[in-house]
């Protein structure tokens, strides 16, 4: 049996095998070399590393100027549920969001509210 999820507000029992309910926090400054950011579940990252992932977005990214960050998205689920399917009989949960950075940080600098709002407009798609 894995480790529960709502455990993250604490569990007394596994806290002593170092289970916390503590979040690890890391801020990062972006810059305009900054593309876009790659947010996924474990069901992603159990079966596609780092670099695999931003190689299959960056592929989408690099076709044209008005990329889609929500098929990117799809593409990256697909491809985990595949190497799931190559692995193993389960296949975990797999969810995985893709921000244009380019595109958020502009809606910020034309005055069009704050580009936080451009990150609540997301369309969802299932796999």
């Amino acid at each position: 049996m894995g480790l529960a999820m709502s455990r993250s507000f604490g569990d007394a029992i596994a806290h002593g095998l170092g289970v916390s309910c503590e979040p690890e926090i890391t801020q990062y400054n972006l810059d305009l070399a900054d593309k876009f950011l790659i947010c996924a579940t474990d069901g992603v990252w159990d079966v596609i590393d780092n670099a695999q992932a931003v190689k299959i977005v960056h592929t989408l990214y690099e076709r044209s100027n008005d990329w889609d960050p929500l098929e990117a998205a799809h593409t990256l689920c697909i491809s985990a549920r595949n190497r799931w399917q190559s692995l193993s009989p389960m296949i975990d949960d797999i969810t995985a969001l893709v921000v244009d950075l380019h595109r958020a940080l502009a809606c910020g600098k034309q005055g069009k509210g704050r580009s936080s709002e451009y990150l609540l407009r997301v369309d969802l798609s299932i796999c």
